[in-house]
């Protein structure tokens, strides 16, 4: 990378599997966060219907306060069912079976997607930046930016909700001149995520 006047130059930016997984696991977790707080909204409803249903299946002890649970009535297995069901869904499921459903689907869009493998040459100045490619140059603003994120793998330049231009870290190190002059055209668009590279 060179500067002059403000210029920048990142050549031969090749984005690898590990940071195009991080990205997608970032958006994916977006959506799942939402659901997943859906559930647990139904997971505490069913939890206390359970309870509840538990409690009443109690029989009260002959002769005494105490009262007893019949472990063999159909009541009481489809509760106790509720429960572990629930209990499978919220912690299995996304410990285990989400990130691997994630990680197939990264693979399979990486694989897919020629693009991004291809080297790309971005030109940073006051105005904004330019991404050149094989295929072409194309031209965005500072103001035409949605978002920039910092993380410890990547530079994300949003320029949709969804869509971002990807800068590897590794093209980043000992360049804080670079990360700084980015930070100051975006700082209220400019957020780090947590083991982020920390430029202040």
């Amino acid at each position: 990378m060179e500067i002059e006047n403000n210029n920048f130059e990142i050549n031969n930016v090749i984005v690898e599997y590990k940071e195009f997984e991080e990205y997608t696991k970032h958006h994916s977790n977006k959506w799942f966060l939402k659901i997943w707080r859906a559930i647990g909204v139904v997971y505490i409803s069913l939890f206390a219907v359970a309870v509840v249903g538990i409690k009443l299946l109690c029989k009260p002890v002959e002769n005494t306060s105490t009262s007893k649970i019949d472990f063999m009535s159909w009541d009481f297995i489809s509760s106790l069912l509720y429960v572990l069901f629930m209990v499978f869904i919220l912690f299995i499921v996304p410990w285990f079976i989400y990130p691997r459903i994630i990680n197939k689907i990264s693979k399979k869009s990486f694989e897919k997607n020629k693009l991004i493998k291809r080297p790309l040459k971005y030109i940073i100045d006051d105005l904004g930046f330019r991404v050149i490619s094989t295929n072409g140059e194309n031209e965005y603003k500072w103001r035409e930016l949605i978002a920039v994120k910092e993380t410890k793998l990547y530079l994300a330049l949003y320029i949709t909700k969804n869509k971002a231009f990807i800068i590897p870290r590794k093209f980043l190190e000992n360049r804080l001149d670079l990360i700084r002059f980015i930070k100051s055209k975006v700082s209220k668009k400019y957020s780090v995520e947590k083991k982020g590279m920390q430029i202040s």
